[in-house]
């Protein structure tokens, strides 16, 4: 849980539209991360360290300061996690809150400093509540999805991308497995064992052809009839195959085009109620939401649900 939290610390605002990371949300974060510490796992100490030093380099002010006025506690409570701490964190050696001054100052100083750190908060809140109001998102789906339309390749494009990076029985007989043929073909087969093949590379060889997403994509999309696949084995392979893209979005920090997640959110919300693919479902609705904004995704689940039979 500490390694998520500090993942959420270091990456929050990359991916887009995110929660924001307030005053008060580090006082909490620093509580929890100071109060581990003193866990007896090393693991642990390690996780809540780096939580701390996250906080500590985070990019707004207010959170480093909300951040120094728990791990100031430190220097009597914990010194040597607080040495360690100070010595760490980049451009801190000199500004990490030394309560050696008459506490009363310190204190304060904290009170002075309270009043804008609520109203930021107050304000945050308003904004949140104003952006989560999911009837306006749906409205956007349609117009979203079709945004990057135009910047796809076409298929003879996607094709000719794929064909240039060299991936083992690309261009063999559907009778060996051969991927182009496989997923060309009418065959249920044929059509899973290419996109599994598929899957395979791009977990192996994703990060370095990231630039080949879109015609990987347009390649799938056009040879399943825009992921409309009644065979629960080939949804399954479709779903592992977005699944694993997603993951590539994450170990980059990148965050996929809305032609690219709204079709799997879709297709996910689609297939979530089938028995056989509720878990494949589940896993890539939760690898989606890694990589963009939550709110978004649940908008367009929203509005696809709507239209899924029971």
């Amino acid at each position: 849980a500490l390694e998520f939290l500090a993942r959420c610390v270091k990456t929050s605002g990359t991916y887009g539209t995110r929660g924001e990371l307030t005053g008060q949300y580090a006082e909490d974060l620093s509580k929890l991360a100071c109060e581990k510490l003193k866990d007896s796992d090393a693991s642990t100490r390690k996780a809540a360290t780096d939580v701390l030093l996250a906080l500590l380099s985070y990019k707004d002010a207010s959170v480093v300061t909300a951040t120094k006025k728990i791990t100031s506690s430190l220097e009597t409570s914990n010194p040597r996690a607080y040495k360690s701490l100070k010595l760490a964190s980049t451009g801190g050696d000199k500004k990490v809150a030394r309560p050696q001054s008459a506490p009363a100052n310190n204190s304060s100083k904290t009170s002075k400093k309270e009043p804008s750190s609520k109203a930021r908060t107050k304000n945050l809140s308003k904004s949140s509540i104003k952006s989560a109001n999911l009837p306006k998102p749906p409205r956007s789906v349609a117009t979203e999805e079709s945004a990057n339309e135009k910047d796809l390749p076409s298929l003879e494009d996607a094709i000719e991308n794929l064909s240039a990076l060299s991936i083992a029985k690309w261009g063999d007989c559907i009778d060996d497995e051969g991927i182009l043929a496989g997923i060309q073909s009418s065959n249920w087969k044929a059509r899973k064992s290419a996109l599994t093949q598929l899957k395979s590379f791009y977990e192996s060889n994703g990060e370095r052809s990231f630039d080949i997403t879109p015609s990987l994509f347009v390649l799938v999309r056009d040879c399943t009839r825009s992921f409309k696949e009644s065979n629960f084995n080939v949804a399954r392979a479709l779903l592992e195959l977005f699944t694993a893209i997603f993951g590539i979005h994450s170990q980059l920090i990148k965050a996929p085009g809305s032609y690219l997640y709204i079709p799997a959110t879709k297709l996910a919300v689609e297939k979530v109620g089938d028995r056989k693919l509720s878990e494949t479902s589940s896993s890539c609705l939760h690898s989606i939401c890694v990589v963009k904004d939550p709110q978004r995704v649940l908008a367009v689940a929203i509005k696809t649900i709507n239209g899924v039979k029971s």
